[in-house]
């Protein structure tokens, strides 16, 4: 299964990247982004830098709502 993200997913440039953040965050299809990634990168860092993203950001995000 491919994820079709028409150019819109991705880290090559600014804007582009933090959308790709905010959506890891948002818990909004991260695993086809991570799965993405793992095909095109090395596997064990796509799965770092995800779940380490979505471990503590969402943590943060969910502190920020409490506080």
């Amino acid at each position: 299964q491919e994820l079709i993200s028409y150019n819109i997913v991705g880290f090559n440039s600014v804007p582009q990247g933090l959308f790709t953040i905010f959506q890891a965050l948002t818990l909004e299809g991260w695993t086809g982004m991570m799965y993405n990634y793992m095909d095109s990168n090395s596997p064990a860092i796509s799965i770092c830098f995800f779940c380490m993203l979505v471990i503590f950001g969402s943590f943060f995000a969910m502190q920020l709502v409490l506080a």
